[in-house]
């Protein structure tokens, strides 16, 4: 749901790459996506799903930065996108072996929306910031990590 990459998605994508040598790996959201909607109503939800919305909810705080005055289900529409970046964010993020391959040119990472009600994918391509990520994430600690986010905060307007 909402296209999130924890560590089992990751693992699973570690594994794609490196023993299967799948060369890319797609990010794709999908319009009127409920997990999106849901972390920008601010649902009340229960079990797991709190922590699955949790992750969506940078996207979506984002998303209401770039598009002021806009109702909840605007947000939503808008926040699609904002959520394969944000999905692309955290696996550079949180997975060495995706950054290395990245970094090697062995492994594409690219965004896209589904639109369900025509089928037809909306290539985002790479994320604005991807080379740059990888570099800050790659330098180990906990500067590299607040390095590459305040890049992220400080450019986000430049991919709207």
């Amino acid at each position: 749901a909402g296209n999130v990459a924890g560590p089992h998605e990751a693992g699973s994508i570690e594994y794609a790459a490196e023993h299967l040598h799948v060369p890319l790996l797609v990010v794709m959201g999908h319009t009127k996506c409920g997990a999106v909607g849901a972390a920008a109503s601010h649902a009340k939800l229960e079990g797991n799903v709190p922590s699955l919305i949790a992750a969506i909810e940078p996207a979506v705080d984002r998303a209401k930065k770039l598009n002021p005055g806009m109702d909840d289900k605007q947000i939503a529409t808008v926040a699609v996108n904002e959520n394969v970046w944000q999905t692309i964010f955290d696996l550079i993020k949180s997975s060495e072996p995706i950054r290395e391959m990245v970094s090697k040119g062995e492994l594409k990472v690219v965004g896209a929306v589904y639109d369900i009600a025509d089928g037809k994918v909306q290539w985002l391509g790479e994320h604005p910031w991807q080379s740059e990520l990888v570099v800050a994430f790659s330098k180990h600690g906990h500067e590299a990590t607040n390095t590459a986010e305040a890049h992220v905060e400080e450019t986000k307007d430049e991919h709207k």
